[in-house]
């Protein structure tokens, strides 16, 4: 139950940075919470989803370069039904816990509908390997 009001307090906090206006630097995810693993994004023009590296495709990252991408990497997204806003799921860095850590706090805020509204996976969880 804990981790059930933690998860949608959190994505509460990330559904209010749907409506602030867009920022004209492009992309700057928002922490979940100090120390956070788990960050979240509007997806918009200059912030789309294709902007960082999708977790499934950690796996060909590390064979081609040895090393897990440094920066921030998609582990999912969901949209709003009611308006069509697109919610980034990121973490960083880069974990096979991490990604199951994001996973998690998205399905019980979709469950629990935590600001409200109904939510559907625009990107579905991917099987990310390592």
């Amino acid at each position: 139950m804990k981790f059930r009001v933690v998860a949608c307090a959190v994505l509460l906090l990330a559904a209010g940075a749907l409506s602030v206006s867009a920022q004209t630097d492009g992309c700057a995810p928002k922490p979940a919470g100090a120390d956070a693993t788990v960050f979240f994004q509007r997806a918009k023009a200059d912030c789309p989803s294709t902007a960082f590296p999708r977790a499934e495709d950690v796996p060909q990252i590390v064979t081609d370069t040895g090393t897990a991408p440094d920066g921030y990497v998609l582990a999912t997204s969901i949209t709003r039904d009611n308006d069509g806003a697109e919610l980034l799921v990121l973490v960083k860095p880069w974990s096979l816990e991490n990604y199951v850590i994001a996973l998690s706090v998205t399905r019980v805020a979709m469950d629990t509908k935590f600001d409200g509204n109904s939510w559907r996976w625009t990107t579905p969880p991917a099987d990310a390997g390592q």
